[in-house]
């Protein structure tokens, strides 16, 4: 029940007359064509005018199906950047003029089933495509590239955490055999866009993580707090970093449902994870 009623008058709202279809929200907040969604709370006046998101994009990818959106907030930019992976391009939104430029270098292998992943690192997008392409990145100019030169290892699984990018689910050489226990391991490297070999003594910088506390595959990761929590098929590991010998402690959370479905696991209000479950339930999945 209402707490309370008031009656109040809309001045910023500039009319109709004489507007047409060519004002798009986000032009001028005053002037719209059209007062639907327009609503009054409480003397406040919520609605579409000023959105830049109700613009409408409508030109069609080339080489459907569009696999995925990437949302790339850029450091020292008002607005994020808009990309798509269609089949075989990476292509960003021109806000200018509505059309999607190829900003993909070498073509990519995507398959309508692959599953992309990805996160953004030193204000840098990389990703990979299930493991068919080495990861990429794209630093907002240009096209994108292999990271490393080429040099990193094939993956199916991508996250950040600590100052490292993670690669999991690895291969070397793309056949994803070629790895003992590659299927559940984190290969982590601080210096990313450079080295993925590890040296002696120098784990702190580059190494694996064989998540050993269950059998089951890696397929997918994403920070919570200062824990990675790392998602497998059957089950759910927490990492944490640390200054010691030990670079990475691994502990099994307390529940046998994992999930194989990687494009579903969401950081939500930077308080918890949602995740389905490989029974078909939706999880919360929270701090210890």
């Amino acid at each position: 029940m209402p707490s309370r009623t008031t009656s109040e008058q809309i001045n910023w709202v500039a009319g109709m007359k004489g507007l047409h279809d060519s004002v798009i929200p986000g032009s001028d907040p005053k002037l719209t064509p059209d007062l639907r969604n327009v609503k009054v709370r409480y003397g406040r006046v919520f609605g579409r005018g000023g959105m830049k998101k109700y613009l409408a994009i409508s030109a069609a990818a080339a080489n459907p199906p569009i696999i995925d959106l990437l949302n790339y907030p850029r450091s020292g930019l008002a607005t994020n950047e808009l990309l798509r992976l269609t089949l075989t391009k990476l292509e960003k939104l021109n806000t200018g003029t509505l059309a999607w430029d190829d900003v993909t270098g070498a073509a990519l292998s995507n398959l309508n089933t692959t599953r992309p992943q990805w996160t953004i690192i030193d204000d840098t997008l990389v990703f990979t495509n299930e493991g068919i392409d080495r990861p990429r990145k794209y630093t907002g100019s240009g096209n994108s590239a292999e990271i490393a030169s080429g040099l990193a290892p094939y993956a199916k699984v991508i996250a950040d955490a600590e100052g490292f990018l993670i690669l999991g689910d690895i291969s070397d050489d793309g056949t994803f055999t070629d790895i003992t226990d590659g299927q559940r391991t984190l290969r982590y490297s601080d210096d990313w866009d450079t080295t993925w070999t590890a040296c002696p003594g120098d784990a702190r910088a580059v190494g694996d993580i064989i998540l050993h506390l269950t059998p089951g595959a890696v397929t997918g990761a994403l920070v919570l707090g200062r824990e990675l929590i790392a998602y497998k098929e059957d089950g759910i590991e927490r990492l944490v970093w640390t200054p010691g010998a030990v670079v990475w402690k691994q502990f099994l959370m307390p529940t046998p449902i994992g999930t194989g479905a990687p494009k579903t696991i969401k950081l939500v209000l930077e308080k918890f994870h949602m995740m389905l479950g490989t029974d078909g339930l939706i999880y919360r999945i929270t701090q210890a």
